[in-house]
This record gives structure tokens, sequence and C-alpha cells, in this order.
């Protein structure tokens, strides 16, 4: 059994609508034409980038410190693309949210499939990792729609948006695993299920290691290997891209990590790292830049952040 979690109390508060507006609104949004959505999207995001915002300033720092070979100008482009990314990535989720799941189907085409039916056909548990692309939410339905699929998450402060979020995720995911739910992912795994993991993130020091990440010592988690090594499971890495001019994704899933999990945290961090790249590397521009991922530094090192 996954984490429930319950209704909050006072659901139809009169507080709380402004929330369901919301949801009404994503919710239309999730019924129009695909291509519709993907005009609607570059459009906002060019307006977006075009304003001032601290997502903004942390965005274009990350490119630069990620891509200093580029020019200054090349960076911009890619900046006003992730904008728009971004935008098209908030439709993409009311899509996999609230949307027909045969639309979405219809818009998908796969390579390295063989990886991942080899890994099934194996027995033992599969790791599918994937990366902070603004298409994520999309993805995870997507993999459904090959094999039954759940899905680690983090719990949302607000209870409403909790609740709902996870509700609307389960309404294509077969489950989701909350933190709390680690014994869960640990006996699932060692049952022959298919559990993503979506880790490239900064967790702080506890249980990190400085690994590199487009030649910075980043905080990268170990508890991937960690929990490969413990279950013996299969580790895949998969990344849906968006296809440009509104012609729908390309969802690729790679070979299994090789001698991983191996006896050297390091090892496996960079290892992990290395694939996120070469990834980010092909589609910068569908990357979520817009969080810190080099906050935390080793220790004396200087923070790579302006503000």
């Amino acid at each position: 059994m996954t984490t429930s979690i319950s209704k909050p109390k006072h659901y139809y508060s009169p507080k709380n609508w402004p929330f369901f507006a919301l949801k009404g609104f994503l919710w239309l949004l999730a019924q129009l034409p695909y291509r519709v959505l993907y005009s609607l999207g570059n459009g906002l995001g060019w307006i977006a980038s075009r304003f001032k915002s601290k997502n903004g300033r942390i965005l274009e720092q990350n490119l630069a410190l990620c891509f200093p070979e580029k020019s200054a100008e090349e960076r911009r482009t890619i900046a006003t693309r992730c904008w728009q990314s971004h935008v098209i990535g908030a439709f993409e989720t009311a899509m996999g949210w609230w949307g027909s799941r045969k639309k979405c189907q219809r818009l998908l085409t796969i390579s390295g499939q063989e990886h991942l039916h080899t890994a099934l056909a194996s027995g033992r548990g599969i790791m599918l990792l994937a990366s902070h692309f603004t298409s994520i939410e999309l993805q995870g339905i997507m993999i459904n729609s090959i094999a039954p699929f759940s899905s680690t998450a983090k719990h949302i402060r607000y209870p409403l948006a909790d609740y709902e979020v996870n509700k609307a995720r389960c309404r294509h995911l077969h489950s989701t695993l909350f933190p709390e739910d680690l014994k869960q992912v640990h006996k699932r795994l060692r049952a022959g299920e298919l559990i993503g993991f979506i880790l490239d993130l900064d967790y702080g020091r506890r249980g990190s290691v400085f690994a590199p990440f487009f030649n910075i010592p980043t905080a990268t988690t170990t508890t991937l290997s960690r929990i490969a090594k413990a279950t013996n499971s299969v580790t895949l890495l998969s990344c849906m891209y968006r296809k440009p001019g509104a012609k729908g994704y390309h969802l690729e899933f790679l070979p299994p990590f090789e001698n991983y999990p191996s006896d050297d945290a390091m090892a496996d961090a960079t290892t992990f790292n290395a694939a996120i790249e070469k990834l980010v590397r092909a589609h910068p521009e569908q990357y979520g830049w817009t969080y810190k991922r080099f906050s935390t530094r080793p220790v004396g090192e200087a923070s790579l952040y302006k503000d």
C-alpha cells in the first residue's frame, strides 16, 4: 500500500475556491488541441522572458555556469526558449493530469524500448531514472502506457494541492510512493516492479557527494545507488523530448548503467550526473534551469549565485 493522502479538512471552504478556479482553468486547457497549447505556450513564454525575475536570474546564472563556451547572445536565446518550454510544460502537466491518454499517446514516438523489455524480462526490480525536463509530468503517463509504472514523489506543503496533485497523478500512474514509503519501495523492487525516480536536485550535504556536473562539483544524492544495491535492481535512464513545431514527443530509454551500483559512491554519482548531462546538452532549452542546482557548495567554497 502507498501512503494515503486524506482529503483536507474544510475541503470546500471559500478560502480554497481560488485553487478550484485554477484547477478548472487547467482542466479546460487540457481539452484544447495540442497545437493550440504549444503555440500559446510559446507566446506566453516569450512574454515571460522579457520580464526580470528571481527565477530568470537563476536561469541565466545556471546557463552561464554550464555553458561558458557559448556567447552571451547564444545563452539569451536558450533562456528565451527555456521560458517557452516551462510554460508549455505547465500546459503539458494539465494534459497529463486531466487530458486524454489516447490523445497523448498519438503524439509519441519511442526508441530504446528493447532496453526496458529486457529489464522487465529479467524479473528484477527496475529503477527507472528521469530528470527534471519540463515535460516530466507527461513522461510518466507515457511510460505507464507501456508498462505499469509507479513513481516516487515529494509531498507538497499546501495540503489541498498535495491531495489534488496526487489524485490527478494516480489517474494514470500505477501509484505514487512518498519518502515515508521507503520500505514499500524496497519491497516492490525486490518483487520485480518498475518504479521511477527523479533525483537530479540539490538535497544538501547529508547523504550526498560532490560529483561533477557540467564540470562543477555538485551535491548529488547517493540514495539511488544505495537502493539499487540493497534491492539488486536494474537501473535505466529515460528521457522525453518535445519535438519542434508541435510534432509531439520522443521518449528514449537508454541502456542500463554499466558497473552500477559499485562500491564507490562518488563513481556512482559521477555515472548518474554524466548521463543526465549528456541528455541536457542535447536539449538545454527543455531542462528546468530555474532552481539553484549548485546551491550547496563544498565546505569553504563561496556561493556560485549572486543572490
